[in-house]
């Protein structure tokens, strides 16, 4: 009786049980460059504000944990890491497209998707957040690197990182103000001119691109669709 006992289930645990079956689990990453439209008044409020009301959305909708990530805002540019469910990552990026000229409702007036990560072991970020960058310009605004686009994207990719694993090993107390004053740390900060490049390159995949591609591969259709006569089902269903 005792052993029958501590197997019992209360309904509680039952509801916990399929709460947490149904939430979405397979976590993917992916690094959003765009230049920001300087047209548009209040652009950081609105692009933060947006960020924010879009992801609980999505989290709402497809019952997923909450996106983390990060969000740096240049004077010019946007830097975007963002981990989540596939479905959230989709989403964002089919959002993104639609933020982006000629969209009537454009922040931004070029993007480029610089890198996907997908069945991501855990996140790097405990929750998702943004900051204003407070940092001058170079100078050096004909940045014509030496190296070879894959490179670049490569020593753009390991500077965030490096900025990551440095908030990793800051006590919890102390890894909220770092990110707060991240203008401070200008040699963790991918520079400006290395975006303005990558926005410009050809080879590099767009949101519009992404979606594309992801849309085609849902609409292909089968070899079993196309056939004739249709094949006859074994079984029952």
């Amino acid at each position: 009786m005792a052993a029958y006992e501590s197997q019992r289930f209360s309904m509680l645990d039952t509801i916990i049980e399929l709460e947490t079956a149904n939430k979405c689990r397979m976590l993917h990453s992916v690094i959003l460059v765009a230049q920001i439209d300087p047209k548009i008044d209040s652009v950081y409020t609105k692009i933060c504000s947006h960020y924010e009301t879009l992801f609980a959305k999505l989290q709402k909708r497809y019952q997923c944990d909450a996106p983390t990530g990060l969000l740096l805002l240049y004077s010019n540019f946007s830097f975007h890491f963002i981990e989540a469910h596939h479905t959230i990552i989709l989403h964002t990026i089919k959002d993104l497209q639609n933020l982006t000229l000629p969209s009537d409702n454009a922040f931004f007036t070029n993007s480029v998707i610089l890198q996907y990560l997908s069945s991501v072991t855990y996140s790097l970020l405990p929750l998702w957040k943004y900051a204003i960058l407070d940092i001058p310009p170079s100078g050096d605004e004909s940045y014509q690197p030496s190296d070879s686009l894959g490179i670049v994207v490569g020593s753009v990719v390991r500077t965030f990182y490096k900025l990551i694993s440095i908030y990793h090993k800051r006590p919890k107390t102390e890894a909220m103000r770092f990110l707060d004053r991240i203008s401070d740390r200008i040699d963790l900060i991918v520079p400006r001119e290395k975006l303005e490049y990558l926005l410009k390159q050809k080879e590099l995949m767009t949101p519009n691109d992404f979606t594309k591609i992801v849309d085609k591969r849902h609409t292909t259709p089968l070899q079993s669709d196309v056939a004739w006569p249709a094949p006859e089902r074994l079984f029952d269903v």
